[in-house]
């Protein structure tokens, strides 16, 4: 391995060719590493971002080389500061819908690290154009030699071999599902030297959308690669396998039902069912709800399932889940929350005979909220009501008056600027932007120290399924139904 003494001055993503299309390939190099010298094999090569540039097959891709300060020797970023410098080089200059990254050694952690960064801050736009990441050795259980430049090399010292900081990055990965949402191609060097396979290929890695593969390089040769290479050629594959998807995300959704009334069939044949009427009856007075004992222990494991077969056939179709549905509200809400939006799902809803989307907003809609103090200033609970299709915050207060022990700091009512009404949201867009000043309202209450949410809705059943699928990571939430007269506890998130 070759090391360098002294590094580029600042962070900066290099262009290596921009012909405006769909698609960005990045590359990020590891420790010591260059933004052109790491792709190299001598100064008469092209490096390895030409080789891929000069492809005629690949002429789809646009490509990149990001830089940072990294040397042997001196005080440097760690990988997490990284990644946050690539995030902002990618806002700044990055425009493309669709980003595939190619990392070598460290360079796999700050990719990982800045993944796990647009989660953190709430970028789930961002995160839908990953569309996929190479890895080319990387230590994700760290390496010895790591270990021991850790001792006068504090970007080292972060990926020393299992340190806390690595752990950190493992956890948030698994406990986000995040190799659920693209494809990953992994290669290792058979003579590598630096890392260890067992590093290189960690249990957490193990998942349907990643392949691995050993290639006969060592630490420093993987990544300076010919035509004719076994290394360039896995990595072209790759590449056009995610062209050949992107080709086919137009492809037909996962329809889902789900009936709570009477069974009906609806426009598209279903891919997966599910039956609650015999646990709901909201036609009767009063109205009937599932147990909490029932959601826990039947419906909220069969929303599951339908995740899970989503995850294992149809994330590499495209993605979409379709609902139909005629339940209960907090049934929608719940069906949204559980295919929520940080898994990768792509939600669309019938609404009314129309098909809304959940991808895009209306910048030009708006959203207020009425908020009023509380009986205990010092409560940790906060009431939560969208009034949508009709104001209910004056019963909402009368129900609340009427019951024992319900102390709480604050009500907070959210409802469109322009008034209530069946049909005051009229688009897909405006539904989204909705669901999403939901969330950030109850972020706000959180940031106070509210930890307990009590929600209320008088909403189309559409928009509490897309207001479900927005509000993710959230603190508990107890969802209330109408149950004609007054309301009463449907379940607890």
């Amino acid at each position: 391995m070759v090391f360098n003494l002294f590094c580029q001055r600042k962070a900066f993503l290099h262009t290596i060719k921009d012909k405006q299309q769909k698609k960005a390939l990045i590359f990020i190099h590891g420790f010591s590493g260059d933004p052109h010298k790491t792709w190299r094999k001598s100064d008469n090569c092209p490096t390895f971002p030409e080789l891929i540039s000069d492809d005629s097959e690949l002429d789809d891709y646009d490509i990149y080389s990001f830089g940072y300060k990294t040397a042997f020797l001196g005080k440097h970023y760690q990988f997490k500061k990284i990644a946050d410098l690539l995030y902002s080089e990618i806002v700044a200059h990055i425009t493309h819908e669709q980003i595939i990254l190619i990392a070598h050694s460290q360079g796999g952690i700050i990719a990982q690290k800045y993944i796990v960064s647009l989660l953190d801050k709430k970028k789930i736009s961002g995160l839908k154009r990953i569309k996929g990441i190479i890895y080319l050795s990387v230590p994700f259980e760290g390496s010895l030699l790591a270990s021991l430049a850790g001792y006068f090399n504090n970007q080292a010292k972060a990926m020393a071999a299992y340190s806390e900081k690595l752990q950190a990055l493992q956890n948030n990965w698994i406990d986000n599902e995040i190799n659920k949402l693209f494809r990953q191609l992994m290669l290792y060097g058979a003579q590598d030297r630096v890392v260890k396979e067992v590093s290189a290929r960690p249990s957490y890695m193990r998942h349907d959308n990643i392949n691995f593969h050993d290639v006969d390089e060592d630490h420093t040769s993987i990544c300076k690669t010919e035509y004719n290479s076994t290394t360039y050629k896995l990595v072209k594959q790759f590449l056009m396998g995610i062209g050949k998807e992107d080709d086919n995300a137009d492809s037909k959704p996962m329809v889902l039902w789900v009936h709570a009334t009477d069974e009906q069939h609806f426009q598209e044949d279903a891919n997966m069912i599910l039956k609650w009427n015999q646990h709901v009856d909201i036609r009767s007075n009063p109205r009937v709800f599932p147990t909490q004992e029932l959601w826990n222990n039947k419906i909220l494991p069969e929303i599951d399932a339908v995740a899970m077969e989503w995850s294992k056939h149809w994330v590499k179709r495209g993605g979409r889940i379709r609902v139909y549905a005629k339940c209960c509200l907090s049934g929608g809400f719940i069906l949204g929350n559980r295919l929520c939006l940080t898994k990768g799902v792509n939600l669309e809803v019938d609404h009314y005979g129309e098909i809304w989307k959940t991808n895009n907003y209306d910048q030009t809609f708006k959203v207020t909220s009425r908020r009023v103090v509380g009986n205990n200033i010092k409560s940790l609970k906060a009431i939560v009501i969208l009034s949508v299709a009709k104001d209910i915050q004056d019963g909402v207060q009368r129900y609340l008056e009427n019951i024992e022990d319900h102390e709480y700091r604050t009500i907070v009512n959210i409802m469109p600027t322009n008034g209530n009404g069946n049909d005051i949201i009229q688009t897909d867009k405006q539904a989204v932007t909705y669901a999403q000043e939901v969330k950030n309202y109850i972020e706000g209450l959180i940031n106070e120290g509210i930890n307990e949410v009590h929600l209320f809705m008088n909403l189309p059943l559409s928009l509490a399924i897309i207001t479900g699928h927005r509000l993710t990571g959230a603190c508990k939430v107890h969802i209330y139904e109408y149950a004609n007269p007054g309301y009463i506890l449907s379940c607890k998130l």
